[in-house]
């Protein structure tokens, strides 16, 4: 890296991503990015979702990360994995579907964080709304014992398909399940009939799980810039865009910036 009067390390920390777009790139100098080195950030790009769900305390993860470590030293000549536990949420198997002659096994997917459950059945109840992020509010059921003692909660994703989402208050000891938007009026109408639904749910929380930073450096200084962007993902996913395709851009982004 060229010195000025003060350096401005750049530290690029691997379970990180960074991406950006300005329209003010004009075509020819969007057309310099499909070089060779385009084709080594999609290389790295395949490679990493080659490694599949990654977790938290994954071994996918771990190796993964080896993986990130061994491209971005060969960059920076410095990079490094800084391992520290935490605790880690894990799904299993699950199943969701209704009870009766028109018996549904419906998409579903478990909230992180949810709780487990060995089986339940019980009446629809409308629950009011779940907030998601602090950016969506969508509507929840619960399913209910002739008690009326809730057995697990199910969430309809109002603008999309159902994915994996994060509980808003990190976990609970019952099971929680997000279907999609195109079952928005099936639960209103079941919950208005008192249809019944059943299910069962694994999950488990690991203690002391792996939670793994690849992290290099770019010149030195008493300031830094860091560029960095997550390498793990949800249960259900390798994560194309969420995020390997960001991973590999903060690849790319040390490639270059080592010439400047």
């Amino acid at each position: 890296m060229k010195q000025t009067e003060e350096q401005f390390p750049l530290v690029f920390a691997g379970i990180a991503v960074i991406c950006f777009c300005s329209t003010a790139l004009g075509i020819e100098r969007k057309r310099e990015m499909y070089d060779e080195t385009y084709e080594e950030m999609k290389e790295n790009w395949k490679r990493i979702l080659d490694f599949g769900p990654k977790p938290f305390g994954s071994p996918a993860l771990s190796a993964s990360s080896l993986y990130l470590e061994k491209v971005l030293r060969a960059i920076t000549g410095n990079a490094c994995r800084d391992i520290y536990k935490r605790k880690a949420w894990g799904a299993g198997t699950w199943r969701l579907e209704t009870v009766g002659e028109d018996k549904r096994i419906l998409e579903s997917y478990l909230f992180l964080g949810s709780g487990a459950s060995a089986g339940f059945e019980g009446t629809l109840r409308y629950a009011g709304h779940n907030r998601v992020w602090d950016m969506y509010v969508w509507d929840r059921y619960s399913v209910v014992d002739t008690e009326e003692k809730i057995l697990a909660y199910i969430t309809v994703r109002g603008n999309g398909e159902a994915i994996p989402q994060m509980l808003f208050t990190g976990y609970s000891e019952l099971p929680h399940f997000i279907v999609g938007a195109e079952e928005t009026e099936f639960f209103a109408k079941a919950c208005e009939e008192g249809l019944r639904f059943r299910g069962f749910a694994e999950a488990k929380w690991q203690e002391d799980a792996d939670c793994i930073d690849v992290v290099g450096t770019i010149g030195s200084g008493s300031r830094k810039i860091i560029i960095c962007g997550h390498y793990d993902t949800v249960y259900s996913t390798p994560g194309a865009y969420d995020n390997a395709a960001g991973t590999a851009v903060v690849l790319e982004l040390a490639r270059r910036l080592k010439k400047v």
